[in-house]
C-alpha cells in the first residue's frame, strides 16, 4: 500500500493492463514524456494526482508540470537553466532552443552548460500564479520508447539498461530496426574492456530467439553530435507501444 508511486509512462501503462489495485496519494512520472491521455487514464483509475516531471540522469529532477497546464516550473534552486541555439549561444527570453543546464548537487559530476538534447522555451517574467519560478513551455522532451520481443511482448528501455550496465562505458546507442533486429553501439572507457559477446547474450535472453542483435564498439561515438550527446534508445519497428 504505497503512499507514492514513481515510475515512467510505460510502467504505469503496464499497471493499468495488469489491473493493479492500489490507492496512492500521488503518482510521479519521469524519464519520458507523459501524454495527456495517459495522465487522464491514470488519474481516473488510481483516483489520485499524476505529477509529470522533467529531468535527466545527469541532473535529477529539473522541473514539474503545473496543474494549470501553464508549463513546467523549475524545481532545484541550485540548477541554472537556459535555452541556447544550435551554436550553443543563449537565445532571447521566450525564443525556442535547446535546454542547457549548469550546476547541480553532484560534486563528482559538475555540469557547465550541459546540453540536454531536449528543446523548449523558457518564460521568466510572466509566470502566472503564486509560483515565481521560471517555467519551461512547449517542451519537446524524449518520447516514450519501447521495443518488441520475438513473441510480440513489449520490452522497456529500463530492462535493456539493467543488463548493459554490468559493464562500464561512456555512452550507448540502442536501435531496433523495422525488421526488429537490434544494434547496440558503445563508447568504452579507456582501459575498461567490454565483453560484447556476453552483452549480446544478455540481450538475446530478453528479446528471445529469432531477433538478431549486433553489439559493437565505437570509440568516437557522439563526437559528431551537438554537445556530444546521442539518443540512447530508438525504435523504428511499428505498432509496438500499447
Amino acid at each position: 500500500a504505497p503512499l507514492f508511486i514513481t515510475g515512467d509512462p510505460i510502467a504505469f501503462c503496464e499497471m493499468l493492463r495488469w489491473g493493479i489495485e492500489v490507492k496512492p496519494k500521488a503518482m510521479v512520472s519521469a524519464a519520458v514524456k507523459l501524454e495527456s491521455g495517459v495522465k487522464t487514464m491514470l488519474e481516473n483509475h488510481f483516483h489520485c494526482p499524476v505529477i509529470d516531471t522533467y529531468g535527466s540522469t545527469e541532473t535529477g529532477p529539473i522541473a514539474y508540470a503545473n496543474p494549470d497546464a501553464s508549463g513546467l516550473s523549475i524545481l532545484p534552486v541550485d540548477l541554472f537553466v537556459e535555452i541556447v541555439n544550435i551554436d550553443g549561444f543563449p537565445v532571447a527570453e521566450g525564443e525556442p532552443g535547446e535546454i542547457c543546464v549548469t550546476g547541480g548537487r553532484n560534486p563528482y559530476l559538475p555540469l557547465l552548460r550541459y546540453r540536454t538534447g531536449d528543446f523548449g522555451r523558457l518564460r521568466w517574467s510572466d509566470s502566472p500564479g503564486p509560483d515565481p519560478a521560471p517555467r519551461l513551455v512547449e517542451l519537446e522532451a524524449r518520447d516514450a520508447v519501447a521495443f518488441v520481443a520475438a513473441d510480440g511482448t513489449t520490452i522497456s528501455p529500463v530492462d535493456i539498461g539493467r543488463e548493459i550496465r554490468a559493464w562500464a562505458f561512456v555512452m550507448h546507442e540502442f536501435l531496433q530496426r523495422e525488421d526488429r533486429s537490434c544494434e547496440l553501439v558503445l563508447r568504452p572507457i579507456p582501459e575498461y574492456p567490454i565483453d560484447t559477446i556476453a552483452m549480446r547474450e544478455r540481450l538475446e535472453a530478453i528479446f528471445g530467439h529469432g531477433i538478431r542483435i549486433d553489439v559493437r564498439i565505437d570509440e568516437h561515438l557522439g563526437e559528431n553530435k551537438p554537445g556530444g550527446k546521442v539518443t540512447p534508445f530508438r525504435c523504428l519497428a511499428q505498432n509496438i507501444i500499447p
